[in-house]
């Protein structure tokens, strides 16, 4: 027990030097545990899956009645992730309140839950064993349990294993919930020896190797379609490989290969102002910390000019528990980029993610037409997200809550997104909080990254029951050496309808009313110009959540049209100084110079950057099987899908074929 207390002392020591060099700022930790130790709880972790915003005073607590009538608020309660702030607070000020404080809460919930699994849910089991076991092996190391306490926690252990492998389902093998689950399992093993048996962790284990070989892609990406629970899987797994590390228990190479490989993805779900980006059920949020940990671990670098804050997680240092961090971030400064495109493809998810460079001041984009994922997936097929030399633009509005009502569903559907939708029937609708009434189908998606220009084409079924169902390809071409973006639309839909287009600006953005194009975009220091075919739009306030529990409100612009059968239409967003004007410019077919083609067979615009230079973007996009095959557009041959012409006082310069 004298060693334990030693070794234990050496690293407070440890922990306190980290604070005072910021590697592991502690005052949030000290904040949050001062609140506990009165009853009061916020739930506001960088990576807490539904936090909170407000404090609530919760003395005496009551542990099956949410006081504010979300459930999610119980869920957080019972993980008591708070506990991990009291260890640190103890760490940081060696006052033993903060562990008789942890002690209470463990026993409480024991006391006052254990009889009462009808009111647990494994994923909340899951993770409360996890935050459990770093804290239980700290209150038997400074003698804080007696033999009886000790007792009782490691039969409400076991008790909450054996619940775990009961209630464990074929549908958590492809579920975050299912890494939770197993993770928390397997770190209190490894932390705390002797109490969970060698059958139950070698179950857990062979579960967790199955539910990360469905779950993680080979480049990184997590199936669910959602940043904010790729990051959960991450770190949870992450976790395991600490535990196992600091312990000397092998860990699975295909588990670390996933790791890596996420460490990997990670960057490029990180927007140029270094906040998460916002897709399914994701919030706005910076991990700066849990890049660093995992770099820590897996001895990986970090990306070069990206910037990232010297700080780092501390329930991954805990878990890890070496005294080499400081020596680590030391060595590891960046000299040159591991990752060394700019681009991420993920044709698995239907994720195309592209920016300038690692900087703050880059430009960014991300293009999602895939698999709809689990329910913390939303009706997003062809959305868009761009950041202008740093500037969010085109964003997505958050999730705000998990409780089925309006907000709710509209924060899911397709009119919450940058996106199109076809007589109000929109391609994917959701049934309630989880489920969905109806889905759209991905068909295909096209990549071709050239010298100045990069291309995603997407295509998807709106609805794939419907034989007379309306498909829509959308041409995303990112004109590098200018700086546009250039969203050009095809779509096929038997019959009359109306089309509305929509695009969610970031709620700082002022927009100009005028009717007028183009549509001028501000945010007091950047200035953005917006071109569409369609002359007709109108400016809506819409909801906008940051984080969950927070809504607020942006600017949504919609478009709206009324078509025949087909519709070609375009959208071009720059910054102000680097275009003149866009306009539409009229074909004709080689052999009938005096006839104009319709927009479904070809179809041209024009992108005048100044008075000498202008770019022709041509699309084909039906086949041509009467006529000649070759169109002109102002005098100038177009042939194949989509091209761009460059000009020079009117004359060609040269041009890229696209497709």
């Amino acid at each position: 027990m004298k060693e334990m207390r030693y070794l234990q002392n050496n690293w407070i020591t440890y922990i306190k030097q980290l604070d005072q060099i910021g590697v592991l700022p502690a005052k949030d930790a000290v904040n949050n545990a001062n609140l506990v130790l009165k009853n009061q709880f916020i739930f506001n972790h960088p990576y807490d899956m539904e936090p909170t915003t407000t404090i609530v005073n919760f003395d005496p607590i009551k542990w099956q009645q949410s006081p504010n009538g979300d459930p999610e608020w119980l869920y957080m309660l019972k993980r008591q992730e708070y506990l991990t702030d009291l260890l640190h607070a103890f760490y940081i000020t060696e006052k033993q309140d903060y562990l008789l404080k942890a002690k209470q809460l463990i026993l409480e919930w024991i006391d006052q839950n254990l009889t009462l699994p009808e009111t647990w849910r494994t994923i909340d089991t899951g993770i409360r064993l996890l935050n459990w076991a770093p804290v239980v092996k700290v209150l038997k190391e400074q003698s804080v349990l007696t033999k009886v306490e000790q007792r009782k926690i490691k039969d409400a252990v076991q008790k909450q294993v054996y619940y775990l492998k009961q209630n464990y389902i074929e549908k958590y093998d492809i579920s975050n919930w299912g890494v939770l689950i197993t993770t928390g399992i397997l770190v209190y093993d490894a932390i705390n020896n002797q109490t969970i048996s060698n059958s139950d962790t070698e179950w857990a284990l062979e579960r967790l190797e199955c539910e990360i070989a469905l779950q993680v892609n080979p480049d990184g990406t997590h199936w669910e379609q959602s940043p904010l629970y790729f990051l959960e899987v991450w770190k949870s797994t992450l976790s395991v490989y600490a535990a196992y590390k600091q312990n000397n228990i092998a860990f699975p190479k295909q588990l670390l290969t996933s790791l890596q490989a996420m460490h990997n993805c990670a960057p490029h779900l990180i927007k140029p102002n270094h906040l998460l980006l916002q897709q399914g059920d994701t919030d706005s949020i910076n991990i700066d910390s849990l890049y660093q940990s995992s770099g820590v671990l897996l001895d990986l670098q970090p990306v070069a000019d990206m910037k990232i804050t010297s700080v780092v997680d501390f329930i991954l240092v805990e878990l890890y528990h070496h005294q080499g961090i400081k020596t680590f971030l030391k060595k590891q400064a960046p000299t040159s980029t591991p990752i060394a495109n700019l681009a991420f493809d993920s044709p698995i998810t239907g994720n195309y993610y592209w920016r300038s460079n690692w900087s703050n001041v880059a430009d960014y984009w991300h293009i999602y037409n895939g698999t709809l994922g689990s329910g913390h997936g939303h009706a997003a097929l062809g959305h868009i997200d761009l950041a202008l030399n740093g500037h969010d633009i085109l964003i997505d509005p958050g999730r705000f809550t998990y409780v089925d009502g309006t907000e709710r569903r509209y924060l899911k559907s397709v009119g919450a997104h940058n996106t199109i939708e076809i007589d109000d029937h929109p391609f994917t609708k959701p049934a309630d909080s989880w489920k969905f009434s109806e889905v759209g189908l991905p068909l295909n998606n096209t990549v071709s990254h050239q010298k100045d220009i990069d291309l995603t084409s997407i295509t998807y079924l709106e609805h794939p029951d419907d034989s007379q169902s309306p498909i829509v390809t959308r041409h995303f071409i990112w004109l590098r050496a200018f700086k546009i973006m250039v969203v050009l639309d095809a779509i096929k839909a038997p019959g009359k309808h109306t089309i509305k287009m929509r695009y969610n600006l970031a709620p700082n953005l002022t927009v100009s009313q005028s009717q007028e194009q183009p549509i001028k975009l501000a945010d007091g220091t950047f200035n953005v110009q917006l071109f569409s075919s369609v002359q007709k739009h109108f400016l809506k306030r819409s909801l906008f959540s940051l984080r969950y529990n927070q809504l607020t409100h942006l600017n949504q612009l919609e478009f709206c049209q009324n078509i025949k059968d087909y519709a070609v239409q375009y959208t071009v967003l720059a910054e102000h100084n680097n275009l003149k004007q866009v306009k539409t410019v009229k074909v004709t077919q080689s052999g009938e110079p005096n006839k104009i083609v319709q927009p479904e067979k070809c179809s041209a615009f024009e992108i005048v950057l100044n008075q000498n230079d202008s770019l022709l973007i041509t699309l084909q996009w039906l086949n041509t099987f009467i006529g000649r095959k070759l169109y002109l557009v102002n005098g100038h041959p177009a042939y194949g899908t989509l091209n761009i012409i460059y000009l020079h006082n009117g004359k060609e310069t040269h041009r890229s074929h696209l497709i």
